[in-house]
């Protein structure tokens, strides 16, 4: 059996651990043996031991096929890598994260010696080319969606009625902890608007800690706001589909695997205008709707707009389904690895 080895930076709930979690998963459905090296213990390790994932403490990286950073931070760890081992940089983050900071300068030596690079979406891979002064000439370099699949029994929680209705609240929801680009403050002034607009407003922040909600939500009472802080991507899951819209006001992305799982469940999403969403908002445009980055006025006017004809938007977003899951699905992610790779593909589920 062939034999791989990911390294993570941490497993915890956020995107990127659960990307590889994802993909880990497809890999071995493909027949490879993996190893996981992760510099942070946390939730995920479990499952990814349930999917037959050996998790590792150290490794002198030798005796893999390939092995992949996975993450701009994990790429540090090219320097213990010796010269005669295959190693491949995952970036999942905008380089403009880091500009007060040495990690691009660590991604760019990696990727000297790295044998490819793989990047989420195009835009990512031209943002480190036009920042992280990561040179990509003569490299590989692939850029793939990370596969996305709903667990079994999370359809779209239907209401009775539509939110139109004046006494029908209107639920909203993200799925992004509190940093300083994910844009809650947009949305929160996005809610003020919606207010004077007559909506009563109900908001799910999955990711975020109730203090943190709490200092930029007071338009909200208690029983109109939730946080959960990182949660499960179950959890989350629930939370998204009992919700009308889902929002990200976020000003860097790289995928928004947030995103990815609305469009799955067929739930309208309004969210800003960054290269990545509107390659999303071109592919399946009756299901997303952009609006200028930072204007909370314009992304009340689009949510208003939605709610307009919600059962017509809602409709829409359905059909879309089938488009968003094989976009995501894990035969196509597969069929895409294993040609980069060079892997047989076994075993893959339909």
């Amino acid at each position: 059996m062939r034999k791989v080895l990911l390294v993570s930076h941490q497993l915890d709930y956020s995107g990127a651990p659960n990307a590889l979690l994802s993909s880990a998963r497809v890999m071995r459905q493909m027949g490879l043996e993996i190893d996981l090296l992760a510099l942070a213990d946390g939730p995920l390790a479990s499952e990814f031991k349930l999917i037959g994932v050996q998790i590792i403490s150290h490794t002198n990286f030798l005796g893999y096929e390939w092995i992949i950073l996975n993450t701009a931070v994990s790429a540090r760890i090219a320097l213990y890598i010796p010269d005669q081992a295959i190693y491949y940089l995952w970036i999942h983050e905008s380089p403009l994260l880091f500009v007060h900071s040495d990690l691009p300068y660590f991604v760019a030596q990696a990727a000297k010696r790295a044998s490819g690079l793989i990047f989420p979406s195009e835009s990512t891979a031209a943002d480190w080319a036009r920042y992280g002064a990561l040179r990509s000439e003569g490299k590989r370099v692939l850029n793939v969606v990370s596969p996305v699949a709903l667990p079994a029994g999370y359809e779209r929680v239907m209401r009775d009625t539509s939110p139109e209705g004046s006494r029908t609240v209107l639920r909203l929801v993200s799925i992004d902890p509190v940093e300083f680009f994910r844009g809650h403050r947009v949305i929160a002034n996005a809610i003020k608007h919606l207010h004077r607009l007559g909506h009563d407003v109900h908001y799910t922040a999955v990711g975020a800690t109730e203090s943190q909600v709490r200092a930029l939500f007071p338009m909200l009472s208690a029983d109109r706001l939730v946080a959960t802080d990182r949660v499960p991507r179950t959890v989350a899951l629930s939370h998204l589909a009992q919700s009308h819209i889902y929002l990200s006001a976020s000003a860097f992305a790289t995928q928004n695997l947030g995103l990815c799982e609305a469009l799955l469940l067929g739930i309208p999403s309004v969210i800003s205008d960054i290269p990545v969403h509107r390659i999303w908002a071109e592919r399946l445009p009756s299901s997303v709707f952009t609006y200028p980055l930072f204007d909370d006025v314009l992304l009340s006017q689009q949510i208003h707009f939605v709610l307009r004809s919600y059962d017509e938007q809602l409709y829409l977003a359905k059909g879309g389904i089938h488009i968003a899951e094989d976009l995501l699905s894990e035969r196509r992610f597969a069929l895409t690895i294993s040609s980069f790779f060079g892997s047989g593909v076994v075993d893959i589920r339909d």
